[in-house]
């Protein structure tokens, strides 16, 4: 790995880096938004795919910060869009994180997979489901998001949209054809999670799509 005297333009970076995540220069100058340092190091030929301590490329820590020009800079780098870091997590994953939907847009339009999922089975479109992003499941479901994508126990996007109680997700998802019935492992479907949590608005969204469990 080719170390780069830079000193100079790492300080701020290496005085807040959160060492549980970064362990390089690359990672470091990534995580603070440092775009000198990173461009310094990536034409001196450091590889934009390495992983630091916690498994995180650059890419995916530039995703956990929100950062769409690091983001970007970055992917014309030849960083890899799928590589998965600590708990599988993609760079897609971190972006809807981070609540980022500039980098989500732009990871999708360069090709991201939006149907990789993490160490609990989330894909982005879950995260999005689960976080109330609208635009973000809008874009993921464009990009060609499985909207019947099972994550951990067997809940669809639909079925923790419902749960937690975001009716605008609920609706869209439903509008793209999600299925109303579907059930968990534990026999929950988003019209028994829906009116057990007292989401009447939900429950009617479900009811007019045929939801009948």
């Amino acid at each position: 790995m080719i170390r780069v005297l830079i000193s100079a333009l790492l300080i701020p970076a290496i005085s807040h880096a959160q060492p549980n995540l970064v362990d390089t220069e690359i990672h470091i100058a990534a995580s603070r938004s440092n775009y000198a340092a990173v461009d310094s190091l990536l034409k001196a030929g450091e590889d934009p795919n390495q992983k630091g301590r916690s498994s995180n490329t650059a890419l995916i820590i530039a995703a956990y910060s929100g950062d769409p020009r690091m983001v970007e800079m970055l992917i014309r780098a030849g960083a890899d869009l799928n590589n998965q870091g600590n708990n599988n997590h993609t760079a897609l994953h971190a972006a809807i994180h981070a609540k980022s939907n500039v980098c989500v847009q732009l990871l999708v339009e360069e090709g991201a997979n939006p149907n990789l999922r993490d160490s609990l089975g989330f894909s982005p479109l879950h995260q999005a489901a689960n976080f109330g992003n609208l635009r973000a499941v809008r874009t993921l479901l464009d990009a060609g998001a499985d909207l019947e994508s099972y994550a951990n126990g067997n809940r669809t996007a639909l079925l923790l949209a419902a749960d937690i109680g975001h009716t605008v997700i609920v609706k869209e998802l439903l509008e793209r054809g999600a299925n109303p019935n579907v059930s968990s492992v534990w026999e929950q479907t988003p019209l028994n999670m829906s009116t057990a949590h007292g989401h009447t608005d939900i429950v009617k969204l479900l009811a007019a799509a045929g939801a009948t469990e």
